[in-house]
């Protein structure tokens, strides 16, 4: 599923942070915690290309996008947010992927208001979503 730097979805994540592009090691974000940017950015395309492949994380990310009112720069926030909890929970548990198991923490998401979306978005915010470009 990945795809290499030079991807069409990593361009699209490039171009959706050119406040971060050109930092390719650790940075200070505004709330003064260290982050990685280019991280950040392949976070972003490990999203859009599951956005393109995977049927529970496109329905996810319209529902973020249409019934919630995200905007889609912040719905993909929010996706990456569940997907590091699972790349996370695979690597302290030792266990292989398992899709119902990804597919239920979307759900779970899905299941939450759209106050606590918001709040899970915030610690990613970098000013305003960017103008551009639509991202589907």
């Amino acid at each position: 599923m990945a795809e290499p730097p030079d991807s069409d979805n990593y361009r699209k994540a490039c171009e959706a942070h050119p406040d971060i592009y050109q930092e390719t090691s650790s940075a200070i974000n505004e709330v003064g915690e260290e982050w990685n940017p280019r991280l950040h950015l392949i976070m972003h395309q490990m999203v859009l290309n599951q956005i393109d492949e995977v049927t529970a994380v496109k329905d996810a990310y319209e529902e973020l996008s249409e019934k919630h009112k995200l905007h889609p720069h912040s719905a993909i926030h929010v996706l990456s947010n569940v997907l590091s909890e699972e790349i996370y929970d695979m690597l302290q548990t030792k266990r292989e992927y398992d899709p119902e198991v990804y597919e239920r923490k979307l759900s779970n998401m899905l299941n939450r208001n759209s106050t606590e979306y918001r709040k899970l978005i915030k610690p990613f915010q970098h000013g305003k979503p960017p103008k551009h470009p639509e991202i589907n």
